[in-house]
């Protein structure tokens, strides 16, 4: 309530907001020196009772319009993800406050949102993806001077609290990974490398089927994970961002195997060159789709291998990461292997599987230590 000044993002001429008594307008001023004048008559005014700014927002969108509009021109997401947003605020936003006025919401009625889908069950994430789009739509309002205030910024303490991420993965333990291993070089040699290949990396398995051969240096025994596929939508990885993933020495005579192999059957069938794709289609022009890989040779292989159904994320990522941790390697060394955005991701993820992390500190949390051994340690 009463009047603020603010400058827009980027610099430009300063302005004074008017949040009174339900009624919100705003000014244009000049500078801040003026506007911080404004400012000062204003409050005074409205002290007394009055509204001395008569010049309403000219905007009369509602907020399912410019929550649109920020979709349709603006929002810098993959496509698949703008799509997904539109879904979410249809189903669960604009019933409630989709016919309001930009100017009169409030975040109260932001509020309401998430308590209906509170109580609908609904995880923090779906939540999020509502309220994470409507976020930035207003806040780009906020910047244009269209409404004062951001009503849905800092919500996210309504949210329901998240899942305990180390209960939501399965992985492989290394007998495990061993047998479905030999299952898959035994029984389907076409897959093995490739089973292989996500078991030694953790590709994400839609950077894992859009490997290149060009993406392998086999001198230097790494690989460079350059494209993949999120959320349907096909093109760079989940992050952006190229990173390079080591090769075992086991895998990349494996690979280096599967290569030769390819070279023979692409001269074998009289083609100039062989597929660029490592694991191509039968077309041999596109890499293999992830439903077909799934559906028509993951569960496959499980089955053969008598071992429980999981998603091929756990059989390979999780599995990946989790052995590493387990044989003493750093979750530093994992983030980077995995392409994580943060090391805080990791610590949540994998956290838990460090083996004996910190015992011997909180072992010796009330041991004196002795300062002769100190000494000469130093």
């Amino acid at each position: 309530m009463g009047a603020t000044v603010r400058q827009k993002v980027g610099g430009g001429p300063w302005w004074v907001f008017v949040n009174h008594r339900g009624q919100r307008t705003s000014k244009r001023i000049g500078d801040k020196k003026a506007a911080l004048e404004v400012k000062r008559q204003l409050e005074a005014k409205l002290a007394l009772g009055e509204f001395p700014i008569r010049e309403k927002l000219a905007s009369t969108e509602t907020v399912r319009e410019r929550v649109e509009r920020w979709l349709r021109y603006s929002a810098t997401c993959r496509e698949r993800t703008r799509e997904n947003y539109a879904r979410m605020l249809r189903v669960h936003a604009y019933s409630l406050i989709g016919s309001v006025r930009l100017t009169d919401l409030t975040r109260p009625d932001v509020r309401r949102v998430i308590e209906a889908m509170r109580a609908e069950g609904k995880a923090r994430s779906t939540i999020n993806n509502v309220i994470a789009p409507l976020r930035q739509a207003l806040e780009q309002a906020r910047e244009d001077g269209l409404i004062a205030d951001n009503p849905a910024m800092g919500l996210s303490k309504h949210f329901p609290r998240a899942r305990d991420q180390r209960a939501v993965f399965d992985f492989l333990k290394r007998e495990e990974g061993i047998h479905l291993l030999s299952v898959t070089e035994s029984h389907f040699p076409r897959w093995h490398a490739l089973f292989m290949t996500g078991i030694y990396t953790g590709l994400r398995l839609g950077e894992l089927l859009y490997l290149q051969w060009p993406d392998l240096d086999f001198r230097g025994r790494f690989i460079e994970v350059r494209r993949g596929v999120l959320d349907g939508d096909r093109g760079e990885t989940k992050s952006g961002k190229i990173r390079r993933v080591d090769m075992a020495e086991p895998l990349a005579e494996c690979l280096e195997r599967l290569r030769l192999e390819c070279k023979r059957e692409a001269l074998a069938k009289g083609r100039g060159e062989m597929p660029v794709w490592v694991w191509p289609s039968e077309s041999g022009q596109t890499p293999m789709e992830l439903g077909n890989f799934r559906r028509r040779v993951f569960y496959r292989v499980l089955e053969k291998a008598g071992l429980r159904r999981m998603r091929p994320h756990d059989a390979f990522r999780h599995t990946f990461a989790s052995l590493l941790l387990q044989n003493g390697e750093s979750l530093v060394y994992v983030k980077e292997q995995c392409g994580h955005s943060s090391i805080k991701m990791t610590v949540d993820v994998y956290g838990h599987l460090v083996p004996g992390a910190n015992r011997q500190a909180v072992d010796n949390l009330l041991c004196v230590p002795n300062p002769k051994s100190a000494r000469k340690e130093a």
